[in-house]
């Protein structure tokens, strides 16, 4: 069984949980990826606040911008290869659209959007990834 560590938001208002994570089998169009740098964005912290209203998700993980390195990829994915350098974004690109993933944590599931950063190894769905130049160093990729 495959492992992560994320941090959780389980109630609005508190803080993030650093909380361990089965990775679930990567569906078709699918990808696995090392996570080098994660963007803090001004939702986020709204959303982990309970500034956007109820959160029907909870528990949940968060983040939507970043950076990594291709670990894994499901079947049909075309546009990166194991080892491959990405950005992660919220916005959705070219490739297939796979709904969110739900991990498995000693407390229960944890929901997940479309990406999500705010872990070590986050799977995502190829729409949501762009494959970067391998020179381009990650923390800068990051921000983009």
């Amino acid at each position: 069984m495959r492992n992560t560590n994320a941090a959780v938001l389980f109630q609005v208002g508190k803080p993030l949980r650093h909380t361990p994570l089965m990775i679930p089998d990567l569906k078709s169009g699918q990808l696995l990826v090392d996570i080098s740098y994660s963007g803090i964005c001004h939702t986020n912290l709204l959303e982990a606040r309970g500034k956007r209203g109820p959160d029907p998700f909870l528990p949940h993980t968060l983040g939507h911008e970043g950076s990594g390195i291709v670990v894994e990829i499901g079947d049909n994915v075309e546009k990166v290869q194991p080892g491959d350098h990405v950005v992660l974004s919220w916005i959705k690109g070219a490739g297939i659209e796979v709904p969110s993933t739900s991990y498995m944590s000693p407390d229960g599931p944890i929901n997940s959007g479309a990406i999500s950063t705010f872990m070590q190894r986050t799977v995502t769905c190829e729409n949501r990834i762009t494959r970067i130049p391998k020179s381009m160093p990650l923390k800068e990729a990051a921000l983009l």
